[in-house]
């Protein structure tokens, strides 16, 4: 993984590692990399929803279904795209269960949360953007997979390339102990 450039790079390698987990199959997945040096996001999506970036400039949908979810399609190579990325956006990553609603197109819940966050996302907390979205849904307590990730990009934050180099770990993946049961799932699905 240390060797991804990319961020299908990245997904290509983590579903290489996570083959022998039993329920990693059609597991979603959204990975972007950051290079401060040039404002560039690398991303990629297996099967998760669309992240939003948010700037001064509007919101960014940043396109989704460039993947099939994990193990789908194994060892093929991976979609991904690039945006630059303003300073100060803030980038906008949640689970489904935070837009899906039964009954409702996802699509609804998509603009919903869109609107939520072109209306403030720069001065909201992923608490406040988390009760905006679900404020409309009073049934919603108690339900599980409903999380939102905010990261903010600061422009006094970029780093020329040997500071990011010389300052950035190495990313190490290990995989985990091999599961027969994770063989046989992957032949029956």
């Amino acid at each position: 993984a240390a060797d991804s450039h990319t961020a299908g790079d990245l997904l290509q390698a983590v579903e290489a590692r996570a083959r022998g987990l039993v329920d990693a199959f059609a597991s979603t997945v959204w990975i972007g990399l950051f290079d401060p040096s040039t404002a560039e996001l690398s991303y990629t999506a297996a099967g998760h929803p669309p992240g939003f970036l948010a700037s001064d400039d509007g919101v960014v949908r940043l396109e989704s279904g460039l993947n099939p979810p994990m193990f789908v399609d194994p060892g093929q190579p991976k979609t991904d795209r690039t945006v630059t990325v303003p300073a100060g956006a803030t980038l906008v990553l949640y689970t489904d269960g935070l837009i899906e609603r039964p009954g409702e197109a996802i699509d609804v819940g998509l603009s919903r949360l869109e609107a939520a966050v072109a209306q403030s996302a720069d001065s909201m907390s992923p608490e406040e953007l988390w009760e905006r979205v679900s404020a409309r849904d009073p049934g919603r307590n108690g339900r599980d997979d409903s999380i939102v990730l905010m990261v903010s990009f600061d422009a006094a934050s970029a780093l020329t390339s040997s500071e990011r180099i010389e300052s950035t770990p190495a990313v190490e993946i290990e995989s985990p102990p091999h599961d027969p049961r994770a063989d046989d799932r992957l032949k029956t699905n």
